[in-house]
Parts: C-alpha cells; sequence; structure tokens
C-alpha cells in the first residue's frame, strides 16, 4: 500500500511541477509570437491549468496524509506542507485573481489598467513560488521514499535479529 501511496503522490508532483513549467515557457512563446493571439488564448491556458492544479494538488495531498498516516516521517510531513502552500497560492489565483483579471480584460482594459498589472505580477510571484514549493517537494521524495524502506526494513528484521556490526543493507549481504 505504501508503494502505491509514494507513487499518487509522486505523479501528481510531477504532472503538477511539469504543467507549471509547461506554462511559463508556452505562454511565454505564445507572446513572443504572436501577441494578439496570445492575449485571447493565455486565459483560456490559465483557466484550464487552475482547474488541473488543484485536481493534481488534492490527488497528490490525500495520498501523502495517507502515506504519512502510515509512516512516521518528517520528509513526508514536510512535503505536505508544501503541497498545501501550493495550493492555497493556487486557490487563491483560481477563486481571486484569474476573475478579476478576466473582468478586467473582457472590459478591454488588461492592457492599460494598474489592478490588472498589480494582479499580474501577484500571479507571477505565486506560480513561482509554487514552482520553488514543488521543487523542494520533488526533491524530497526520494529522501522521504528511501527513509520508508530504510525504517520498514528495520522493523521487519527486528532487534534481536541485528547485531551493531551487521549491515543494515540487506541488498549488500547476498
Amino acid at each position: 500500500m505504501n508503494r502505491l501511496l509514494q507513487i499518487a503522490a509522486s505523479v501528481a508532483l510531477a504532472l503538477w511541477l511539469g504543467g507549471l513549467v509547461a506554462l511559463f515557457l508556452f505562454v511565454g512563446a505564445l507572446f513572443r509570437e504572436d501577441r494578439t493571439l496570445a492575449i485571447s488564448a493565455a486565459p483560456t491556458l490559465f483557466n484550464s491549468f487552475a482547474t488541473y492544479q488543484l485536481f493534481l494538488g488534492m490527488i497528490g495531498l490525500i495520498a501523502l496524509f495517507f502515506w504519512r498516516s502510515m509512516v512516521r516521517s518528517r520528509w513526508i510531513s514536510t512535503i505536505i506542507v508544501l503541497f498545501i502552500i501550493s495550493l492555497a497560492l493556487a486557490a487563491y489565483v483560481m477563486f481571486s485573481m484569474i476573475p478579476e483579471m478576466e473582468a478586467i480584460r473582457i472590459g478591454g482594459q488588461s492592457g492599460d489598467s494598474p489592478r490588472f498589472k498589480t494582479l499580474h505580477g501577484m500571479s507571477m510571484i505565486f506560480y513561482t513560488s509554487q514552482t520553488i514549493a514543488l521543487l523542494l517537494a520533488a526533491m524530497m521524495i526520494p529522501l522521504a521514499i528511501s527513509a520508508d524502506a530504510v525504517s520498514r526494513t528495520a522493523r521487519e528484521a527486528g532487534p534481536a535479529t541485528r547485531s551493531p556490526g551487521d549491515i543494515a543493507d540487506p541488498v549488500a549481504t547476498r
């Protein structure tokens, strides 16, 4: 069961982080290539991605909570905190910033509005913060999996079957 939860959390994290990086690349390329098209297409990309990331974040967070309920691990707890921060930022962007930016854009003032520029700058900071948090989580997942495997091996071996000089890695003893 732990392995399935590890896989679910890892896949959700990889898709979410990869999606953020792809969003940066695609929207940037779109604005460089055809600004007029980008102004009409970017909102659709951001709206779609907002739903996508909330879905992935919740799947990953649920998997992490179940994994954490089975294993005592500071790594998993830290990853959960990073997921919660990223989800909170994503939810704020989706439910507060995007609707306001969309209303300004529909009103035809996205290029001139100081409020739009402020929201755009804040959303860039939020997306960048999410990317950093998820990158940190991605670096911690292998550590959490490794710590889980080591503690499981130690529990299965039991204290009576190991002496202080024994090798902890069962593969190394073969």
